[in-house]
């Protein structure tokens, strides 16, 4: 295991009622629905890390309006990962796969995400959002 945690940003995108997710391809919760993010890399801000996983993993450019909170449980991913998550806005793009990593996407109705698999505690970024309202 890993001295320090890896740090994450993930992007929370709501358009006409929906949240985008992505189906996971590979390990950890592979199968399962996540809300699009990744590891931050050398040089980044958090904000940058979150609209370049969002592009990678979807084909949408956002913007990170907002940042919800900080997920930060050491039990919460087996790569030991510490995620900042934001409220973000589509500014371009289109919704295609554009990763290995990605299985499937699509924007989902809080009843829709009641009923799927959803990885990581990401529900509970779900729920945080919605309070938060949409656009």
């Amino acid at each position: 295991m890993r001295e320090k945690p890896n740090v994450a940003a993930d992007g929370v995108v709501v358009r006409d009622g929906g949240v985008l997710l992505i189906k996971r391809k590979t390990e950890p919760y592979k199968e399962c629905w996540a809300i699009p993010g990744g590891m931050i890399e050398r040089g980044e801000t958090l904000k940058e890390t979150c609209a370049r996983e969002v592009f990678e993993e979807t084909g949408l450019k956002v913007t990170p309006l907002k940042m919800l909170g900080v997920f930060d449980n050491p039990e919460r991913d087996p790569r030991w990962v510490i995620t900042v998550f934001f409220l973000c806005k589509v500014v371009g793009g289109n919704l295609v796969k554009q990763t290995n990593e990605t299985e499937d996407i699509g924007f989902f109705t809080e009843e829709q995400i009641r009923e799927m698999d959803i990885a990581f505690d990401h529900r509970e970024m779900i729920s945080k959002a919605i309070l938060e309202g949409f656009e």
